[in-house]
């Protein structure tokens, strides 16, 4: 059913672990098209401003609830053999939205043709470059650090945003090649 990313125990008993990716595609293609719906359905009498903010909206509050859910998931273990079952916890379509929010947040900023200039470009570089040196350093430890392991996923995604939105859809264009 591919939902085992929601049941811990499948932590301690994969019958093939790499599978957790293919269950939170799977919880996405399911999810996106009823959030697509409602978010139509809500924004039908609204101007583009207004629906513009209500996915702008949506996409801080994917990230957030995201972020909250990994937090409770990672504060309720407690030990550090737990932790691999709270890891696959939190690999869910709940527990990954947030990078899947930023990815839809640059193809919202694509469509609507946003572009970054030369200073805010060297910012997201920056930024992304920043989160690369957080995920370096962070993955050196081997304690249960409660904030890597809530943030470690959703900080990648930044990079990865960062690095996409700064050099793909900024002012450079000798590096869009």
């Amino acid at each position: 059913t591919f939902t085992h990313g929601f049941f811990p125990a499948y932590a301690q008993s994969a019958f093939n672990v790499p599978l957790w990716t293919m269950a939170v595609e799977v919880q996405f293609y399911i999810i996106l098209p009823i959030a697509g719906f409602v978010l139509y359905y809500m924004s039908r009498k609204m101007s583009r401003v207004g629906r513009r903010n209500l996915i702008v909206g949506s996409i801080v509050a994917s990230a957030a609830l995201s972020l909250i859910f990994r937090a409770i998931v990672y504060k309720h273990t407690s030990a550090i053999q737990d932790l691999e079952v709270a890891i696959v916890y939190a690999r869910n379509a709940i527990g990954c939205a947030g990078g899947f929010a930023l990815g839809i947040g640059i193809a919202l900023a694509k469509i609507e043709g946003v572009r970054p200039s030369r200073l805010a470009s060297s910012g997201f570089i920056l930024l992304s470059i920043g989160c690369c040196a957080w995920i370096a350093a962070s993955g050196a430890q081997t304690s249960n650090l409660y904030g890597v392991h809530v943030a470690y996923d959703f900080v990648c995604a930044i990079a990865a945003a960062a690095i996409l939105f700064g050099v793909g859809l900024g002012d450079f264009p000798e590096l869009h090649t």
